[in-house]
This record gives structure tokens, sequence and C-alpha cells, in this order.
């Protein structure tokens, strides 16, 4: 029975069938070899390859098999990669998933968004109990996205790929329909709380962050340590400055001038009835007016881990274009890349890891020049503007 493939709407990608005209951008996508590093065969060198891959795709809908998806960006319909659901079993209600980006899409959420789409409709429209995946054990960003998607790795299939010689395990993922529909709904929810609260949390929980920063000191050391490269009485933005206790009046303490951001309502007055002459807005660190000026240093500590992904690579743009030629950018993050739900605000946060960071920072006009860990365990990212 024929399987009628579907066109599927997310925030930012458009999921849709394959058509000829995509001959060239699959085969461009097949033959790039760091896209295909950890694939299961080799880069395309042929063109008729890609036209088979096409002809493959209409014959999976012909007999019901599975789905192939394109995947572009809705914003300018530029092809980015493909998603699919294949050897879908009814009598099971099994399918295995598979994705592939482009090198130019990676990092910035796009596997996780459009596999997340195509999951929906699968358990939605197919009625699958179990969605399969499998990836090379050395794939940490593939693996990272089927754990975000609520994959759990249950086990290893030993040496089972050989591609050019070159001997690889690949571990496999299985997620359930009742694991899919908690974190479903738990998304759902998160999303609808998010698009209303531009604090990422922080104005619900706004009264007891202000009475457990009151008591402590943490992260202070760090700040001020980093601050002492900076000239005499130097301009901070401090990006989620909270109450501006302890972080922005230890700074005004040492003769800075600090300037705040915080989207949280509650936070922004109890910093202005502290700080009456210090200046702060009252607005989401990645779109403020804040930014149209420049500053010897910018901080943000307990901010960057919860913005989206895409939206740390804008903000570390910002920053960049704000600081001044040698100014120094200090932000929090954990050094590895991994996903958690932060313990005060109950929200999603993401560190991109060290790495990430390292190359985003140097996109962006940065260098890297050192970390440090406070009293919490926290780690910092220290950059400077070349």
């Amino acid at each position: 029975m024929p399987l009628p493939i579907p066109t599927l709407h997310t925030a930012r990608l458009r999921l849709r069938p394959f058509t000829e005209a995509d001959t060239d951008a699959i085969f461009a996508l097949h033959s790039n070899r760091r896209v295909l590093r950890y694939w299961d065969a080799p880069p395309w060198r042929e063109r008729a390859q890609a036209e088979r891959f096409i002809a493959v795709c209409k014959q999976m809908e012909q007999e019901g098999s599975g789905a192939r998806l394109a995947i572009e960006r809705a914003a300018d319909g530029v092809f980015i990669g493909w998603c699919c659901l294949v050897e879908w079993n009814p009598d099971y209600r099994s399918a295995t998933m598979g994705y592939c980006l482009d090198d130019a899409a990676w990092g910035q959420g796009f596997a996780t968004e459009a596999a997340g789409a195509l999951l929906q409709w699968a358990f939605d429209t197919l009625d699958l109990n179990r969605v399969q995946a499998e990836t090379d054990t050395r794939n940490t960003a593939s693996s990272r996205v089927l754990e975000k998607l609520g994959f759990v790795r249950e086990g290893t299939l030993r040496e089972d790929c050989i591609v050019d010689g070159e001997v690889s395990d690949s571990w496999v993922y299985g997620l359930l329909r009742r694991q899919w529909e908690p974190l479903r709904s738990r998304s759902m929810a998160s999303t609808q709380s998010c698009a209303k609260d531009a604090s990422n949390g922080w104005e619900a929980v706004a009264g007891k962050l202000i009475a457990h920063r009151e008591q402590s000191h943490i992260g202070v050391a760090v700040v001020r340590t980093w601050a002492q490269h900076l000239p005499k009485g130097a301009s901070i933005l401090d990006l989620g400055c909270g109450s501006g206790v302890p972080i922005s009046e230890a700074l005004m303490n040492d003769g800075f001038r600090v300037y705040g951001i915080d989207a949280s309502p509650t936070l922004v007055a109890a910093f202005r009835s502290r700080f009456p002459h210090a200046s702060v807005a009252c607005e989401p660190a990645e779109t403020s007016h804040m930014f149209g000026r420049t500053y010897d240093g910018i901080l943000a500590v307990g901010l960057m881990f919860l913005l989206p992904e895409s939206t740390q690579r804008s903000l570390i743009l910002r920053t960049s274009a704000a600081l001044k030629p040698g100014g120094r950018l200090l932000f929090s993050s954990p050094s590895q890349a991994c996903t958690w739900l932060d313990l005060m605000t109950g929200r999603e946060s993401r560190s991109l890891g060290a790495a990430a960071y390292a190359a985003i920072l140097s996109e962006a006009g940065l260098t890297l020049v050192g970390d440090d860990t406070d009293e919490g365990g926290s780690y910092y990212h220290h950059a400077v503007k070349r």
C-alpha cells in the first residue's frame, strides 16, 4: 500500500517530498567527505547516484516501506539535508529513523528540529510503538541529537561497518511511544511558557533567586579576577544581571561602570532599587537596545546555557560587535557539550561545549584566552576581541 509522503513545517524548517529538482543538491551533500565522515558508505562520485537516490524515494513511497523528506530552511528555501523513516513494519509498529545534514547547517539545532517533526508525524500517523536509530560510536553530535529526542542507547554493533577499509562500531538507539509522549508534552509546555516569558524562567522564581543570591558570593572571585584585565573605571555590560547582587555590586564597588540587562521585571526592579544611578534595561539580552553602544567588557553569568543553540550563537556575535578592540567577554557554561534541566528554573539548559564555543568565538572575531571554575563548580570561558 502506498505511503503518502507529508509536508511538515517547524519554526525554522520545511520538510517535503523529494523531486528531480533536488538531484544536484543531494549529490553535493553526499559527495561531501566531511558530511559522510561517519556514514555507512563512501562519498558519491557520480551524479547518477543522486538520481537513483531520488528514484528510491519514490519507490519507498509506492511500496509503503518508508518516507524520505528533504529539509529546507523556511526563510529562504535552501536545501540543508534530509531525514527518513525506513523499514516501516505495520505489524510490529516499528521503523528506523535516519538523517543527514550539510555541514554548513551543523550546530544550529536543525537536526533535532527536523527529526522531532518527523517523529511526531510518525507516532501520530503511523501509530508507531518503536523507532530505532543507529550511529557511529565516534559521531558524538549525532548521539546528542538522538538523546535530546529521548532515544535510549540500547547496545553496540561491533565492527558492523567497513568503509574504504576502515572498520567501525555502531550504537543502537531506541525510542518507545510511552517515552515519547511525555517528552512531547513537556516540550509543548516549555515552548508555550517560553513564548510568554522572555526571562527564560527567571521571573517565576525571582523572589527565590534574590534571597539565594543575597546569601551567596559564588562567582564573585572569578569575575573580579577577569575584571582586573580591564582598564580602571572600565564600562561593563552585565547580561542577565538579575538583582545586581552579588556580581554587579562587586564590580561597582571595584570602581567599574556597570550596565545591566535582564528580562525579568521583578529582578530589574530590585536592581534599580539597590543601584538607582546605574543603567539597566528590562529586555531579553538577544534583542536589547543596550547593544547600541560599546563596552570594555561584557559578562553573562548563568544566562548563556538557558538560550537555544542558535540564540547563543547570535548573542556571541552581538557581544563581539559591542566590545571595543581588546575588550573582554566572560560567560559561564559547562566545558562539555550537554543538556540538563536547570534546578532553579526547571528549564532545559544546553552547553555547546568548550570546542564549539571556541569555534563560534573565533568566527565572531574573539579569541578564547582562558577559563576558570568558581566555588560552585560553574565553568567560565574568557575571550578577547581581536
